[in-house]
């Protein structure tokens, strides 16, 4: 049986070293790969998207806040200037509509009751389960381009037949991404005006067969009254 020498104890003490010094290095140079890949992840668009994600599933404001920028609502109120005729809106102050949207969307988010402001309203523009829609159905990214990204989901509204695409604007802010506007803020808003003046004959026809009820219980007893209701 052939015996192999023997390393001396010096040469097998510097190859223990080396052999450390190597797996040492890999080990640095595989935690820097992963810290750089880890920062670039948060300032990219793909965290954006996550974190507005998790925060709708999570129900946290507070992160919700941090990606889903006021400027969103502003840029939302001033589209709704545009499109809203001026005997539907008192009031055409940008300002205060973007506070009202904020609002709105604080209150669907923590699931306390909405403000004021859409109770009075005839048709609420998102539905009381908004989030819950969100949480069960996410943004996903959809295009990366520059210095523009894009993410899109869909809702029901109780007042349309078919789902509504949102689609959101992310855009870098310093070390960071976060949503800069809703893309088709336009399109969202039509069909919610047209679904409102739907709604509005719904109920002017409904208001009209209500009066014309006791003009034709009357025209039973009169046969020659002329009314109305014929």
């Amino acid at each position: 049986m052939i015996h192999l020498p023997s390393l001396p104890k010096a040469r097998g003490r510097r190859i223990l070293v080396v052999s450390l010094l190597v797996v040492a290095l890999f080990a640095a140079a595989a935690g820097i790969f992963f810290w750089i890949r880890h920062t670039n992840y948060l300032r990219s668009p793909e965290y954006a998207v996550d974190s507005l994600n998790e925060s709708i599933q999570t129900r946290d404001a507070e992160l919700f806040n941090t990606v889903f920028s006021p400027d969103v609502s502003k840029d939302f109120a001033f589209r709704l200037t545009e499109v809203v005729p001026p005997d539907f809106l008192p009031q055409r102050e940008p300002e205060k509509l973007a506070g009202n949207i904020q609002a709105l969307l604080q209150s669907l988010l923590a699931g306390t009751p909405a403000p004021a402001f859409v109770k009075e309203s005839l048709l609420p523009i998102l539905p009381e389960d908004f989030f819950q829609q969100l949480a069960e159905k996410p943004f996903s990214l959809t295009k990366v381009n520059g210095s523009l990204a894009v993410a899109e989901t869909s809702f029901h509204h109780p007042s349309c037949k078919d789902d509504l695409k949102i689609t959101l604007a992310f855009g870098p802010m310093e070390k960071r991404w976060i949503a800069v506007g809703v893309l088709n803020a336009h399109e969202l808003l039509t069909t919610y005006l047209s679904a409102l003046n739907e709604e509005r004959q719904r109920l002017e026809k409904l208001n009209e067969d209500n009066q014309e009820f006791p003009l034709r219980k009357l025209a039973n007893f009169l046969p020659n009254l002329t009314c109305k209701a014929g």
